[in-house]
């Protein structure tokens, strides 16, 4: 019995001690672990300090480029500006809105170029037909300039008249439908020759015109005069009230006005090159 007791006692305690090494083992190999875990995550927040770093600085590298790009941009654009403004072309398309007499502007560019433009009178009937410029509808610039024209009439209306100018546009006023001119004629300007005078007739003539069933008031006779002293032949008729108009040392520029089936109106823009000058001119009027 006693030696069966020990044998128990020595099998406990043998089972107590088995275990209590077993638990400190679990503890000990524990330990490393959380170690190596701490460790583990400082490394992790390391590595990605430093790939932080590295994507600020090549972020940082990538916006100093465009930068640099965006300022060769804007130097580049700077001097298309400039290339742009001082050149001798400008468009004069737009720049007379008004039919008034006598109207006259002084437009300066970079106080180099001065250009004098008037506006001449209007002739004929300014609410008849269509309105139409040739500033705008040709995209005319101050070097353009008349360089044909061409018309068509009858013995008492002046159906249509064309101009061509130097940019190879032109356009025709009058005659929108087919109808035909027993009469046609062509004037040819030489390379240093400008029209400087007209003369033109206006007159009552009964048209198809609905609105006015008593006659319409037409342009029905039109000349021009050169500054080399040629004048093209009468377009049109004479039978009407005349009118002349020219301005010293001013050329033609363009014509605009009103036209559909005849040429209801015109009015002539006359321009004129004069020095240049380092000074701001305002527009009179």
């Amino acid at each position: 019995m006693l030696s069966n007791s020990s044998q128990e006692r020595d099998s406990k305690t043998s089972q107590a001690t088995t275990t209590s090494l077993n638990e400190n083992n679990m503890n000990k190999d524990k330990l490393p672990l959380t170690k190596t875990e701490v460790q583990f995550e400082k490394k992790r927040f390391k590595i990605d300090l430093k790939f932080l770093k590295q994507t600020l600085k090549s972020r940082l590298t990538i916006c100093q480029i465009i930068l640099f790009l965006l300022n060769i941009v804007c130097i580049l654009i700077v001097i298309l500006l400039i290339v742009f403004l001082t050149k001798s072309k400008r468009s004069i398309s737009g720049i007379f809105p008004t039919k008034e007499k006598g109207k006259i502007i002084i437009c300066l560019f970079l106080s180099i170029d001065i250009l004098l433009i008037k506006t001449g009178n209007f002739y004929g009937n300014i609410a008849g037909g269509i309105e139409f410029n040739d500033g705008q509808d040709c995209q005319l610039t101050f070097n353009d300039k008349i360089v044909n024209i061409t018309a068509g009439w009858t013995t008492d209306t002046l159906d249509y008249v064309s101009f061509r100018y130097s940019n190879k546009r032109s356009m025709q006023h009058g005659r929108q439908t087919y109808r035909y001119s027993p009469y046609m004629s062509e004037f040819v300007l030489n390379p240093e020759e400008s029209i400087n005078g007209i003369t033109i007739y206006t007159g009552t003539r009964l048209i198809d015109n609905p609105f006015a069933p008593n006659g319409t008031y037409l342009v029905v006779g039109i000349r021009f005069y050169t500054n080399k002293g040629r004048s093209s032949e009468l377009f049109g008729s004479s039978n009407g009230t005349q009118m002349d108009e020219a301005f010293s040392n001013f050329t033609i520029a363009y014509v605009r006005g009103q036209a559909l089936g005849y040429v209801d109106g015109v009015q002539f823009i006359w321009y004129r090159q004069i020095s240049s000058l380092n000074v701001a001119i305002l527009p009179t009027y």
